[in-house]
């Protein structure tokens, strides 16, 4: 959509008697949440947490690889939150930190999710 939108807009040159030519080049594609494992991930981490961590994430444009990953295989994408307080750093950059408290709660999170996902699974 996004595509043929940018399209449409540059096709103002054409009506003031110009052209373009329009080049696009799809890298990435959307993150695909599973609904299943994103309500599983949900439950284990207002088990292991308390109901009150989770917070639905925002869309967003991003570069981000794990869409090819969500392509293939059920999945969920999760932030753990990392930052920490008072600071404002972006990802990727040279000014990034993290706050390596969270880590074991992340670690945890995976574990905890995984073993209640595999014990769904029927042989």
């Amino acid at each position: 959509m996004i595509r043929k939108e940018i399209e449409n807009c540059c096709r103002v040159a054409e009506v003031m008697g110009g052209s373009f030519e329009f080049k696009y080049k799809a890298e990435n594609p959307a993150v695909q949440n599973d609904p299943v494992i994103v309500e599983k991930v949900g439950q284990v981490a207002a088990q292991m947490f308390g109901p009150d961590c989770l917070e639905e994430a925002q869309m967003q444009m991003g570069a981000e690889d794990f869409s090819f990953m969500s392509d293939k295989f059920p999945s969920c994408f999760i932030c753990l939150g990392v930052g920490i307080e008072g600071q404002h750093k972006m990802l990727h950059t040279s000014t990034f930190d993290v706050n390596e408290e969270a880590l074991p709660l992340g670690t945890a999170l995976l574990a905890g999710s995984a073993l209640s996902l595999l014990g769904d699974v029927k042989e």
